[in-house]
């Protein structure tokens, strides 16, 4: 008497010259600071940064070539003497998403905020 053979799943068949290709990667973008110092800040929308000949617009992080993404933000009134006008601006990488916001200050930039990328270092060189 033959004993019987338990069932085996079916292997899995490659056909020929058929290949998955993944999706890109989607990266979750950080979100912009609501506040700094306790007060709101307005933010612009997203906007393609203007790109500076002399400057590498290449992020970073993941090495996308560019240009990156930037917003505009404003907190305060410029007739205000209590709660004086403020302007913000922040950058982020369209791929990776890794994003940075600066505060105005005088002629310089002052980081408030910085979101670092879920991306691979160096994913996109």
């Amino acid at each position: 008497m033959k004993r019987a053979r338990p069932c085996a799943p079916p292997k899995p068949r490659r056909a020929a010259g058929l290949w998955a290709v993944p999706s890109p990667a989607a990266w979750a973008a950080a979100a912009l600071p609501a506040e700094h110092r306790g007060r709101p800040i307005t933010w612009s929308s997203w906007t393609p940064a203007p790109v500076i000949t002399h400057y590498s617009s290449a992020c970073s992080w993941c090495g996308d070539a560019g240009p990156c993404e930037m917003a505009g933000g404003r907190q305060g009134s410029p007739q205000s003497v209590t709660d004086p006008l403020r302007r913000y601006v922040a950058y982020r990488c369209p791929y990776c998403q890794e994003m940075t916001a600066y505060e105005h200050v005088g002629t310089d930039l002052e980081q408030i905020a910085h979101y670092k990328s879920r991306a691979p270092k160096g994913s996109r060189r």
